[in-house]
């Protein structure tokens, strides 16, 4: 089995321990996940976990709604969240997310998109910078992107 020093340079870390600590963080990002997934299904949503979109990449969760309108015609209202379980969630998180809902809103320009970004409170929190970028962006973007807390 191959050892890796680590940067303190006073033990050794083995490849196999290091998958097992990523696989862990995978499935406590799964959970999570799950539970913003459950309470957008008590919302009225219909959400998707895991979506990939070609162009777009990897949503966490897509959810839509479905308003019947006359003449067998209807509205569908999208919602893209991405959620993060970490000690801090970036600008670069933020901005990446961002990208995601641009695109799929040009996508889907007969209907209406909006996004979420959720964190986990009680993990980690917020940078600083991204409240303050949510106030620099384009007015159409302000009204649809939502930052919100959840406590895990």
């Amino acid at each position: 089995m191959c050892a890796k020093k680590t940067t303190k340079g006073e033990h050794w870390v083995r490849k196999k321990d290091k998958k097992i600590k990523g696989l862990k963080g995978q499935i406590k990002g799964m959970s999570f996940e799950q539970k913003v997934l459950n309470w957008l299904s008590s919302k009225g949503w219909v959400p998707y976990q895991r979506k990939q979109i070609k162009s777009i990449g990897e949503i966490d969760i897509l959810g839509e709604k479905r308003k019947r309108k006359p003449l067998f015609r209807e509205d569908i209202e999208y919602i893209i969240v991405e959620c993060k379980n970490k000690e801090k969630c970036t600008i670069t998180d933020f901005v990446k997310f961002l990208i995601k809902v641009d695109k799929f809103r040009r996508r889907k320009k007969d209907n209406k998109v909006s996004g979420l970004f959720v964190y986990n409170s009680k993990k980690g929190k917020l940078d600083d910078r991204i409240k303050e970028l949510k106030k620099l962006l384009r007015v159409d973007l302000q009204e649809i992107i939502q930052i919100k807390s959840f406590k895990v």
